[in-house]
């Protein structure tokens, strides 16, 4: 469809939240990711669904403001980010280099979700049809996955290798996303229910999307992509005072 408005989908929500699990899901109802290289570990053994290019842009960006993904007390909402024009010229040619067509596309990087108002002033300024699903897991899960990623690797992130630094990012990080939607073309999408009845939960997306996503797809991904042995962190522990119970 020549000239069509590009439609690109942020999937957004905390790290260790399930977006790279919805994101694939997203894929397999028909969204374009793109096309690169995805790595893949112990945490993540069925990949992180991250394009590399937007990704880098987001540290470098970080980095340049003084920031990082994991420093829970860095409001972008505060900073001045929809002024930054040199860099929003930067990320357009990144989509437009990454996403060729009408789509739908889907790009998935919880940075998007702390740097939420830079991204959405640069889409704003492309004319871009964007639609948004934000994922919603418990916070404590969130804080016990992030505990074991962090005892896995001792020198990764200190500051939330424990429930209070977590909670404190999942807290503040959500608040950005909420304080940064210029209208309602967002889906909340809850992660224990994506789990439990993918089927149900990816129709809904392709329903809220405009996507009629091929017969049987919906039923291979939650055939073969979604594997309950993956998920090891359950949040079962009462949160505790402060930034926990504030999560909460």
């Amino acid at each position: 469809m020549t000239g069509a408005t590009p439609h690109l989908v942020l999937v957004l929500g905390v790290h260790r939240s399930g977006t790279s699990l919805m994101t694939a899901g997203l894929q397999a109802i028909g969204c374009d990711m793109g096309h690169f290289a995805d790595p893949s570990n112990d945490e993540n053994p069925k990949g992180f669904f991250e394009h590399p290019a937007p990704r880098a842009l987001n540290d470098r960006l970080m980095a340049a403001r003084g920031t990082s993904w994991s420093n829970w007390a860095y409001d972008a909402t505060a900073d001045g980010l929809e002024a930054l024009t040199a860099w929003q010229d930067e990320a357009a040619a990144i989509l437009r280099d990454s996403f060729q067509g009408p789509g739908p596309f889907v790009l998935k990087d919880p940075r998007i979700s702390t740097l939420l108002p830079f991204w959405e002033a640069t889409l704003s300024r492309m004319g871009w049809r964007v639609s948004r699903v934000l994922l919603l897991r418990d916070p404590a899960e969130v804080a016990e996955s992030q505990a074991r990623r962090a005892a896995a690797n001792p020198d990764f992130h200190a500051m939330l290798r424990h429930g209070e630094g977590m909670a404190a990012l999942w807290a503040t990080t959500m608040r950005t996303v909420l304080a940064s939607l210029p209208d309602d073309r967002t889906l909340l999408v809850g992660t224990e229910r994506l789990r439990a009845r993918p089927e149900t939960t990816l129709r809904e997306c392709a329903d809220f999307l405009g996507n009629v996503p091929p017969a049987g797809v919906v039923e291979g991904f939650a055939r073969d992509f979604l594997d309950p042995s993956l998920h090891r962190a359950r949040g079962e522990a009462e949160p505790g005072p402060g930034w926990p119970a504030l999560a909460a």
